[in-house]
């Protein structure tokens, strides 16, 4: 299967392992620790006993031993200890043992071995660790020590590490599932989007789950970068679109008068009427390029390296001054309205952008404004601190309904087609305010337009 294969699996069973691993680690020094303290515990109480016995036979000879030791086998003592007192021989003289074991003693003189038994009419084996000790006349004596709790505690921990072992593969396999399968369902959909974008189609995108994890976020930037790519293609298609049809009028003009002026026997003025034209055409033609290069350099541009903090009152007042003659020539009013006390309202950005947008939005408004009609530019701090740059006129405005396609290049309402324009200004004004973050919103003056650009306040703004 698919799902053995992936990493998110491999990662979920070398976790298993690892986890196994550590839990063998911590229950072996469990084990290690118990078994420790019960050997030692075992040791004590066996060479306790060893000396009291002792001190016994040298106080009260064979005899007070042998009671002392008929007593301990027949009392509780009985049942979990060892005693046996034999000759040289080892022929047993009194214990709890029918014979002395035939093993050797280790190098610190102790015997482990195993003793049968009946126990609730069954017959049994457990193992015994015991010491012997010589004494005076010939005797010897062995003392030792039930070992069947040590053992079977030593099973448990063999059965808790084997069972530890394998609870900690299985739940890292069924884990490693369960995390592979959702993992590949939300890939498989990355996938899906891939593909569905290699046939061309622009329009997929990656399911969100609402999860809010990585592969959410994952999805978000994926998405709006689709959304850019499918955004930046359409507008490169409609810009083929629009410069074939904006441009073929003004090359059919001029080709039209060079035409007319070669076939026919024009004088002077007429050789100077035609070329005048063909230069206004051929204005018109630089003029469009010029835009639609200026835009482009704009949207291509992935860093702000060329901004700094400006005075958008400053870049105000200057487009005010620069185009004030130019609405007087056509009867109309052209005022400006700075910040409170004329502070600074300073923004971070490109001033020559700037200057740019402001002219532009100054330029539609005296160009599609009626004589006689005013224009008032304004900048202010806002109470949620932006800058708003504000352009309105008492014109015809705009339509609702055509306020957001008016952005798009080489848009131009119908009204608007007797004035001369390439239908880029809004354009590259859009272009500005995204590379600069600010808000573009085109609303009623009732009457008239008002064009806002809100930008994120620098420190320094007026208030």
């Amino acid at each position: 299967m698919r799902l053995f294969g992936t990493t998110v699996f491999r990662l979920a069973l070398i976790s298993a392992i690892v986890f196994a691993m550590l839990s063998s680690v911590v229950l072996g020094l469990v084990f290690v620790t118990t078994a420790t303290l019960i050997d030692h515990q075992t040791v004590t109480a066996i060479n306790t006993e060893m000396a009291g016995l002792r001190d016994i036979h040298q106080r009260g000879g064979p005899g007070a031993l042998t009671k002392a030791l008929e007593r301990r086998v027949t009392g509780y003592q009985g049942a979990h200890h060892i005693y046996l007192l034999a000759t040289q021989d080892g022929e047993p003289m009194v214990g709890n043992l029918r014979q002395w074991p035939r093993v050797r003693p280790d190098s610190s003189g102790w015997l482990r071995f195993t003793v049968e038994g009946d126990s609730e009419h069954r017959r049994e084996t457990w193992p015994v660790q015991a010491r012997v000790v010589p004494l005076s006349n010939g005797l010897r004596l062995m003392v030792g020590r039930d070992m069947t709790e040590r053992t079977n505690f030593a099973q448990i921990m063999e059965q808790s590490l084997a069972f530890a072992l394998a609870a900690a593969l299985i739940l890292g396999i069924i884990g490693g599932v369960v995390m592979s399968r959702n993992l590949l369902r939300r890939l498989d959909a990355v996938n899906r989007t891939a593909a569905t974008i290699l046939t061309g189609d622009l329009s997929g995108r990656v399911p969100v789950s609402g999860a809010g994890d990585e592969f959410d976020r994952l999805a978000f930037n994926l998405n709006t970068m689709l959304d850019r790519i499918q955004k930046l293609i359409m507008a490169m298609r409609s810009v083929t679109d629009n410069v074939a049809h904006d441009l073929r009028s003004p090359l059919n003009r001029l080709r039209s008068r060079l035409e007319i002026t070669l076939v026919g026997k024009p004088d002077m003025e007429e050789y100077r009427t035609s070329l005048q034209g063909a230069l206004e055409d051929i204005d018109t033609i630089l003029q469009t390029f010029n835009a639609l290069l200026s835009i482009a350099r704009i949207e291509g541009r992935n860093a702000i390296e060329t901004f700094e903090p400006i005075d958008l009152v400053a870049i105000a007042e200057g487009t005010v001054e620069l185009y004030e003659p130019v609405a007087e020539e056509r009867g109309q009013h052209l005022t400006f309205h700075g910040t409170t006390d004329a502070a600074p309202a300073m923004v971070n950005g490109d001033r020559h952008l700037l200057m740019q947008t402001a002219a532009n939005l100054v330029d539609n408004a005296i160009k599609y404004a009626p004589e006689g009609a005013t224009i008032a530019v304004g900048v202010r701090v806002a109470d949620d601190g932006s800058v708003r740059l504000e352009v309105a006129d008492d014109g015809p405005g705009i339509p609702e309904e055509h306020r957001h396609t008016v952005l798009d290049r080489f848009v131009r309402l119908e009204r608007s087609r007797h004035t001369s324009g390439t239908g880029l200004g809004l354009s590259l004004v859009a272009a500005v305010s995204e590379l600069h973050g600010a808000l573009l919103s085109l609303e009623d003056n009732k009457p008239g337009l008002r064009v806002v650009l809100a930008f994120a306040g620098h420190e320094g703004a007026g208030t």
